[in-house]
């Protein structure tokens, strides 16, 4: 029981959390474009939280591993908080200032690193093995709720209330958010390690060790940073862009993509957490990333100009296969990603995860602003479906040899547990 309630507590304080964090996503860059009208002033402010994170997320592995979770959890929310207070104190005044803005979101970015690193690592501790996949599937299925409810919710409440409203609304987010956690129940194993400057800088290096030390992991670990590299730039340029001037689909179409795909994160959530969690990790990861590539080169046919036909006004077939299959990829997607994060925490031994998901996340935040650079300066130059069609296929390539170095039972053999 007391396992069940850290866990509830645990989920809810996140949603909470992504909740207004989503909300603020969505609202701040209209804002930013409502004042300015400059797009690289929008670029500015997401560099403003990329940059620190990818400078801190390293040392917010060792952070993770060496301090009590819980209370960076807690301590990081409130934090968030309090900082988010004088933008909504000053917004409600409109009197904000773009210096103070940006400062703000990289401070917010430190903690979010901070925050990232210690519940990536705190959630195994707070359920029994064999209930693990289940809990995962809970809080992926929360998360994406978070991620569907956000956006609408922010843009809603902005074009309503104004930016203020939107900081206000933050603020209490994450105070509540700190609340739920404060009462998880949660007793950490100390880690005694040498605590001198180049001691604690040198064992931020150790999750990346572990991981190249450990085939397994090694294997997980280059198939995510290609699975993100290689769907980046189809979903986050190729498909607005032929949607918007190959396709052209309304706003109203637009905006049915993201919440159909998000809408499939949560029905392979909540799949993988009930009618399939008798399902062994390794069947469920094979046939997700046999149905992701497959979906993908779908998709990269569907928008090809002998299928445009479909999408010609007055026609609604090709909208509704578009959609569809975007549904059917988020299913695939978190099918494939819940067990595989499972599996990866198993391996991950406690007195390291945190800065094993650190690493991971630190390439991750590499990797993909590069496959999307690339992807949109290709647009220039080569069709997008046939962009697509070529990421698609090295996808295809890579999901099928990694299909081929797992077991049923998936990346967890009996002698590489972690202890």
């Amino acid at each position: 029981m007391a396992k069940k309630s850290n866990l509830s507590l645990f989920v809810w304080g996140n949603f909470v959390s992504l909740l207004g964090s989503s909300m603020q996503r969505t609202a701040l860059p209209l804002y930013i474009l409502d004042l300015t009208g400059k797009g690289s002033i929008m670029s500015l402010l997401t560099l403003s939280h990329m940059v620190p994170m990818l400078l801190t997320t390293p040392l917010a592995g060792v952070i993770g591993d060496r301090a009590n979770r819980k209370h960076i959890m807690v301590s990081m929310d409130i934090i968030r908080g309090l900082l988010i207070l004088p933008l909504a104190i000053l917004g409600l005044q409109k009197n904000l200032t773009l210096s103070l803005i940006f400062l703000l979101m990289s401070l917010c970015a430190v903690f979010d690193s901070l925050f990232s690193a210690a519940t990536s690592a705190m959630l195994p501790e707070l359920v029994t093995e064999n209930k693990l996949r289940q809990a995962n599937s809970y809080h992926s299925l929360f998360t994406s709720m978070a991620d569907l409810l956000g956006p609408v919710l922010g843009a809603l409440s902005y074009s309503i209330w104004g930016i203020g409203a939107i900081f206000v609304f933050n603020t209490l987010c994450y105070l509540i958010s700190g609340f739920f956690e404060i009462f998880i129940k949660y007793s950490p194993q100390s880690q005694r390690e040498k605590t001198s400057v180049k001691e604690f800088l040198a064992s931020a290096r150790a999750g990346l060790d572990f991981i190249v030390q450990n085939p397994q992991l090694k294997t997980f670990a280059s198939f995510c940073l290609l699975l993100n590299f290689l769907l980046a730039p189809i979903f986050s340029v190729v498909l607005p862009f032929s949607a918007k001037t190959e396709l052209h689909l309304s706003a109203l179409t637009y905006g049915l993509m993201g919440s159909c795909l998000t809408a499939g994160f949560i029905a392979g959530a909540l799949a993988t957490g009930t009618i399939l969690v008798k399902n062994p990790s390794g069947t469920l990861i094979k046939r997700g990333i046999l149905a992701t590539c497959t979906l993908t080169l779908l998709f990269s046919i569907l928008i090809s100009p002998p299928l445009r036909l479909l999408f010609e006004p007055g026609k609604h077939i090709g909208t509704i296969i578009l959609l569809g299959l975007l549904t059917l990829l988020g299913i695939a997607i978190s099918i494939t990603n819940i067990p595989i994060r499972t599996d990866m925490q198993k391996l991950a031994p406690n007195h390291i995860r945190s800065r094993i998901f650190s690493s991971i996340e630190l390439l991750t935040q590499v990797a993909i602003p590069l496959s999307i650079a690339g992807g949109g300066l290709a647009l220039d130059y080569i069709p997008s479906h046939l962009i697509s069609a070529c990421f698609a296929s090295f996808l295809f390539i890579a999901g099928i040899s990694f299909v081929k170095t797992i077991g049923t039972q998936g990346l967890i053999t009996p002698s590489k547990k972690a202890t």
